[in-house]
């Protein structure tokens, strides 16, 4: 979201309550209103000829760095096996300059299963990356030979970037998570306010099998004790989970939803990312038999453009189970505007705020005595400007 700016109220007109439906669907459990993103007619964004795009999505954007995207995602070299069925899940990472078209080397994994008897030998997937005090440290599910698609021998790993070797360099050893069964899907992120690395991550701890949040001084020793943030089964959905924290200050999780007929992707917003309330689907596969994204249109990952917009990543499978490298991809989608527009104790009011002739979206938090102005074309009047209190009420009027 945009930084603060600076309200100049020209009116104040009657205030109402506005419900829009257009390009809105409530989702199967009847649970909020949410507007579904818009798929990229590009659409697959990264597929290969020989690399099975497994999924599992991870994004980094600067818009001074050249390529200005980079992309990290799980993939499956075409006819490569560990052992007589299982595949050889690694770590292949993509860049692009538009974040559409996008390239990579697709027989050389930036980050493998381990060696030997490594607790990681039998394959590695779902990466998540986070940079913080001069370091890019990258997260990942990491399995033992005859592991795969055994949730209870799944932990989590952590590389660190070494920029005189160019290459990732593992912990010898899992994170250690106190109460941890099995872990899989870490998202991290960095708490700079408060110098703590967040982590989100579905397991199972105790008997409790949820999506649990911990935190480190460091991202690799002294997590503290997983507090569960979504019980299994989850009513919401699956798996996957996915957190930002929005340049407005507010958390945003997506993660996946199955049903007997799709499997697509949901929103939480939460303000301190413990607590979450759940906003809607967002993605839903395309269905019929020839999108990539027939059948799944999963296991994304959301980055915040210049614009306010949620760009979403996506996993797309055309068919159940896995098949040709053409049968997966990555989708795009992007966040439609407004996709939500007000929240519990937020009062709308009309007015024309920046003179121009036409009503603006304008709202009065009534929280915390802040506004919330936009115009229609997305352009920022106000974003968290103080002009009341707790409790005020704002007047119609043309002062």
């Amino acid at each position: 979201m945009p930084n603060k700016g600076k309200m100049e109220p020209y009116k104040l007109f009657r205030v109402f309550v506005v419900c829009l439906a257009a390009a809105c669907s409530c989702d199967t459990l009847g649970i909020g209103l949410q507007s579904e993103f818009q798929k990229a007619s590009s659409n697959p964004v990264v597929t290969f000829t020989n690399l099975i795009v497994n999924g599992d999505p991870f994004v980094l954007y600067d818009p001074s760095a050249t390529p200005r995207y980079r992309m990290w995602l799980t993939g499956v070299r075409s006819g490569i096996l560990v052992g007589d069925e299982q595949p050889l899940l690694n770590i292949f990472e993509a860049t692009s300059t538009d974040g559409v078209a996008w390239s990579a080397n697709e027989d050389a994994p930036v980050l493998a299963q381990g060696d030997g008897s490594a607790w990681d030998n039998g394959g590695v997937e779902t990466p998540n990356l986070v940079q913080a005090g001069g370091q890019l440290a990258l997260y990942y599910t990491g399995y033992p030979l005859g592991g795969w698609n055994h949730e209870d021998t799944y932990h989590l790993g952590r590389a660190v970037w070494n920029a005189t070797s160019n290459l990732w360099v593992k912990d010898s050893t899992p994170l250690s998570i106190p109460g941890e069964a099995f872990s899989l899907e870490p998202n991290v992120v960095f708490d700079s306010a408060r110098s703590l690395y967040r982590l989100w991550f579905f397991g199972l701890v105790g008997s409790r099998l949820a999506i649990f949040h911990a935190e480190s001084q460091n991202g690799r020793d002294g997590w503290s004790s997983p507090v569960s943030t979504l019980e299994w089964p989850l009513e919401w959905g699956g798996p996957s989970p996915a957190v930002i924290r929005r340049s407005s200050g507010a958390y945003e999780m997506y993660f996946s939803q199955s049903n007997l007929v799709w499997r697509g992707m949901v929103r939480a917003t939460s303000s301190n990312g413990l607590s979450w309330t759940r906003l809607g689907v967002v993605l839903r596969p395309t269905g019929g038999t020839t999108a990539f994204d027939a059948v799944f249109a999963n296991a994304g990952y959301p980055i915040e453009g210049a614009d306010g917009k949620i760009q979403l990543y996506y996993s797309g499978w055309k068919t159940e189970a896995p098949g040709a490298p053409s049968d997966h991809g990555v989708g795009l989608a992007v966040e439609p505007w407004p996709s939500q527009w007000g929240w519990p104790g937020a009062v709308a009011v009309a007015g024309d705020y920046d003179g121009g002739g036409s009503n603006d979206l304008a709202v009065f938090d009534n929280n915390t005595g802040d506004w919330y102005i936009r115009t229609v074309a997305g352009t920022n009047i106000a974003w968290a400007a103080r002009w009341g209190w707790p409790g005020a009420a704002p007047v119609s009027g043309d002062y």
